[in-house]
């Protein structure tokens, strides 16, 4: 079997036993690109170091992204890595209950939340702290656009339906700035929340630091937005 149907196969598990129907869907659609995605090579990757016959923790060092970049790299160029556990698969399957928000998401959001357990694991987080730290982080920047905002009006927090507002844009082109002009709006930024959760590592900016950055993101937009 090929790492790209080992892989497959390891989705397909997850969705029985979850009667994940529209990740069983993509897995067996044959027009779908799904292999070709950030989220499937990664978790290839992974899987290729713990089915390879050497040092599971130095095999992780050869997982790739996309961009044929180190999964778990600090820095790159010298030769930094943050690894610290060999993943465990079945945990890891029998913890998506915990983040079961994903399961009304799309296939890709499913496949997502899977990457970044066994991508926590690795790496020596834990998702619940992560997700404490950015609601921590979310709550003051709510308490403090209250008190110092005249524009904010607690009353306008909590409505029958809510909006989801993406501004798009290059870096520095204001996107933040506009946030800070809209009332009783929460600013849920992945920037934020990559500095807040991993300021230690630069941040650096690397393939795990980003799927647990945006992981954390999609998680309080999910919960927020509830």
């Amino acid at each position: 079997m090929n790492a790209d149907e080992r892989t497959k196969e390891l989705l397909r598990e997850l969705a029985d036993k979850y009667k994940l129907d529209i990740l069983e869907a993509i897995l067996t659609d044959e027009n779908s690109k799904l292999i070709e995605k950030d989220i499937f090579i990664s978790l290839k990757g992974i899987l290729e170091a713990v089915d390879a016959p050497g040092d599971t923790l130095e095999e992780l060092k050869n997982a790739k992204n996309l961009y044929g970049a180190p999964v778990f790299a600090v820095n790159p160029q010298e030769g930094s890595f943050l690894i610290k556990n060999k993943p465990d698969i079945e945990k890891a399957i029998a913890d998506m209950e915990k983040y079961s928000f994903c399961f009304k998401l799309s296939p890709y959001h499913i496949i997502n939340t899977f990457l970044a357990i066994l991508e926590a694991q690795i790496t020596g987080f834990e998702l619940d702290e992560l997700i404490k730290k950015g609601e921590e982080h979310i709550e003051a920047s709510i308490e403090d656009s209250l008190k110092n905002n005249p524009n904010w009006n607690e009353e306008n927090l909590i409505g029958p339906n809510p909006l989801l507002i993406m501004p798009v844009g290059a870096a520095g082109c204001g996107k933040s700035t506009f946030y800070l002009e809209l009332s009783d709006v929460v600013n849920i930024s992945c920037d934020n929340i990559r500095y807040l959760l991993f300021k230690e590592f630069g941040p650096c900016f690397t393939s795990w630091e980003s799927c647990l950055s945006w992981w954390v993101v999609n998680y309080l937009t999910d919960s927020y937005l509830g």
